[in-house]
């Protein structure tokens, strides 16, 4: 699926409720942006229902010029991390740095892990591995394929939201009226996508801890990131 797929249903469903021709048009660039957009908030939902959905690793290398593990770049949210031979490092507040001082421990401090000074280590010049919900492929132009991760079977809801913001850019006076059959179906299209987050897999059996759960009545601010806050 690639983002002048997903433009060209967007259009189709905008155009429904849309004067042909009224308002101003899109420029390509912008509509490649919104896709980007709409894709980084699905992302964004992703780790907050389903952190392992769009799970990725990174090897961290520690920068003496910044004192500590960057965070990687394509993380959404950090989820665990680890020394090489598997052993977890707790991160602790940085007012709080002796908190565990039985264990291997960093502190956070703007986008980079420091070494929390306990005697377990992590050490200067130790490698890190990092687990996190990852943010989604950049989209270059409109030949770009969507992110192979997200699921094609829930391309509605991003043709949804370009839509959305295509009839917020062009309805004119009547925008409102015109919106609310394009903000119904999402909501569908969006608890659709938050269901499959939900029970794509098996329920994972945990000697201790609780399992995260997700409750649908959290969609509402959910819409807020996506289509501009549309809602």
């Amino acid at each position: 699926m690639t983002v002048q797929e997903v433009i060209d249903r967007a259009m189709a469903r905008s155009r429904r409720f849309v004067p042909e021709g009224a308002g101003a048009t899109a420029s390509p660039t912008e509509l490649v942006d919104a896709v980007q957009d709409s894709l980084h908030a699905l992302f964004q939902i992703a780790a907050r229902v389903n952190p392992s959905f769009y799970g990725d690793t990174e090897t961290v290398h520690y920068s003496a010029a910044l004192g500590g593990w960057p965070r990687p770049a394509a993380a959404e949210a950090v989820e665990r991390i680890e020394r090489a031979d598997g052993e977890e490092v707790i991160v602790v507040p940085m007012d709080q740095r002796d908190a565990e001082p039985g264990f291997p421990c960093v502190y956070r401090w703007g986008r980079v892990y420091k070494p929390a000074g306990t005697t377990p280590g992590p050490k200067a010049g130790e490698a890190l591995v990092f687990y996190f919900s990852r943010v989604p492929n950049k989209l270059v132009d409109e030949t770009s394929e969507i992110d192979a991760a997200y699921p094609v079977s829930h391309a509605a809801l991003l043709e949804l939201d370009v839509a959305i913001r295509l009839a917020i850019k062009d309805g004119g006076p009547t925008a409102g009226e015109l919106l609310q059959p394009l903000l119904a179906e999402r909501t569908e299209a969006l608890r659709r996508y938050v269901a499959h987050l939900e029970h794509e897999t098996v329920e994972e059996r945990r000697a201790y801890g609780l399992v995260r759960k997700f409750s649908t009545n959290t969609l509402v601010p959910l819409h807020s990131m996506l289509a501009g806050g549309a809602a």
